[in-house]
């Protein structure tokens, strides 16, 4: 009976020891700067304003499961009722819908979400609609080379798509990124 005993509670610390080597936490992701500097999109910034409506977004896949927290998004102008969407880019269907109230010219505004599970390299898109945007470039024009890898994020294409409608971004572009919106996580967890 004590042996017995005795293998339960070993089976319980191996489980639990091995419970803790399977979970690893890292830090908040916030890839935006990072991906503009590494695509070359930082070099050259003009501000679009009123300019008829598109659905901007980015493709990603994440290196771990974890959970999105906020969306941070910046426009040069002042707006109401921002259409945020997440999608599973897979089948191009919507995961979810937020919408950002009160953004304000040339401020980055993160606006904190309900937690989104994402999980490990599963392909996702986030977009916006707006008729506001700013265009960054290369100073030659000179297309980037998909996949960016910004941390934990991997960045595999940016898309849009023209009108107000809710429609995925088929629309692709190599040679400008139209934004800033982004998505972040408050922690990315990893599990063996």
């Amino acid at each position: 009976m004590k042996s017995a005993i005795f293998a339960v509670l070993v089976a319980c610390l191996v489980m639990s020891s091995c419970t803790k080597d399977q979970i690893k936490s890292y830090p908040e992701e916030d890839p935006l700067l990072e991906f503009l500097a590494v695509s070359g999109f930082s070099e050259t910034t003009a501000r679009i304003v009123n300019s008829g409506n598109y659905e901007f977004g980015i493709t990603f896949t994440s290196k771990v499961n974890g959970m999105i927290k906020a969306i941070r998004i910046k426009i040069p102008d002042n707006a109401t009722n921002i259409r945020v969407t997440f999608w599973d880019a897979s089948n191009q269907e919507v995961i979810r819908t937020e919408t950002v109230n009160n953004v304000s010219n040339g401020i980055d505004l993160v606006h904190d979400i309900q937690s989104l599970p994402i999980e490990m390299n599963k392909r996702y898109t986030i977009t916006f609609n707006s008729d506001d945007w700013y265009i960054r470039k290369r100073v030659d024009d000179t297309p980037a080379m998909y996949p960016i890898t910004v941390g934990n994020i991997t960045i595999e294409s940016y898309g849009s798509g023209t009108g107000r409608q809710q429609v995925f971004p088929t629309l692709t572009s190599t040679s400008y990124y139209a934004g800033d919106l982004f998505s972040f996580s408050n922690k990315l967890i990893k599990q063996h």
